[in-house]
């Protein structure tokens, strides 16, 4: 009798417990569902949104700025493809940081240690972006060298991790200071900053592309060009680079006589007005426009003021 009392109770037991087991694996269950629904559905867009921001970003690519060009079609400025290094920080894993900068650095010219240690700090500070310029329009010598590492030909040599290329448009000047406060000079980020390039800027930039930058299920990054950019339109000057030659050279030539500071020539059409020559002294190279002084880069011939007649004392 007592046997089948004890038994009784055991199975009450157990069927006791395996309600509670069903409860709590009922309440799990339903909490999942309601997770799930409440992610998929009512949060779905926002997700959608992080996940995106996580796995790529969008970066717009500076068209090719239009060519400026004297009276005869001689060209005075162009741009040429350069390469841009960027980084994704998202996929380079944090212990070989130190090593990938290190083997990036030894491909650019200018990197020390001083600056490799900035880099590391930089890349670190932004660990979760998917988009990092590291240095813009490198020289063809760097190109080359960072080509071997991003896209090494042996096989057997690692590629750099989270470190691509993207090209750019770099402005240049072939005739260096010729016409130099005319045509003005060009920024980094491809915006006109004095002369031409920077009162027809507009025009001249033409539209920028868009650059789709993303990282793979292996962290490692690629990119794919959404929209191509377009470049800008010519800009033909009343300029004729022969007399803007001349000018210049007999706008040195003065100076240097009368050891005078500066001084300015403008050359033009008597019959129709069109300005065939303007010559500032000192002038600078829009090339490496970083390396003048701004007072060098003033067009003294627009934004100085004489009075007819009237002789400076300097």
């Amino acid at each position: 009798m007592e046997d089948a009392a004890t038994a009784q109770a055991w199975r009450g037991t157990i069927r006791h417990r395996l309600f509670i087991a069903g409860v709590v694996l009922a309440l799990w269950a339903v909490a999942i569902e309601a997770r799930l629904v409440f992610l998929q559905v009512y949060q779905h867009d926002e997700q959608v949104a992080r996940a995106r921001v996580q796995r790529s970003r969008t970066v717009d690519v500076p068209g090719p700025r239009g060519a400026i060009v004297d009276r005869h079609g001689r060209m005075l400025a162009m741009s040429v493809s350069a390469e841009t290094v960027y980084a994704v920080p998202a996929a380079i894993d944090a212990a070989s940081l130190a090593t990938t900068v290190a083997r990036l650095c030894s491909a650019l010219d200018d990197c020390g240690p001083k600056e490799r240690d900035a880099l590391v700090q930089r890349i670190r500070q932004n660990s979760k972006r998917q988009f990092l310029y590291i240095k813009r329009q490198i020289s063809p010598d760097e190109t080359r060298r960072v080509l071997g590492l991003v896209r090494p030909a042996d096989a057997k040599t690692p590629p750099l991790e989270g470190i691509n290329l993207v090209t750019e448009s770099r402005r240049v000047y072939p005739n260096r200071e010729l016409a130099a406060h005319v045509l003005g000079y060009v920024g980094t980020d491809n915006k006109g900053l004095g002369g031409i390039e920077a009162t027809y800027d507009k025009g001249i930039r033409g539209r920028d592309g868009t650059l789709l930058v993303a990282v793979d299920a292996l962290r490692k990054p690629y990119d794919r060009v959404e929209r191509p950019p377009t470049a800008g339109a010519t800009v033909e000057l009343t300029i004729d680079a022969q007399i803007q030659y001349i000018a210049e050279r007999e706008l040195r030539a003065a100076i240097s006589e009368h050891n005078a500071v500066g001084g300015t020539v403008i050359v033009m059409d008597p019959r129709s007005g069109e300005v065939l020559a303007l010559a500032n002294e000192p002038t600078f190279n829009p090339n490496t426009y970083r390396a003048s002084a701004l007072e060098t880069r003033r067009n003294r011939g627009v934004q100085e003021i004489y009075e007819p007649g009237l002789r400076s004392s300097s």
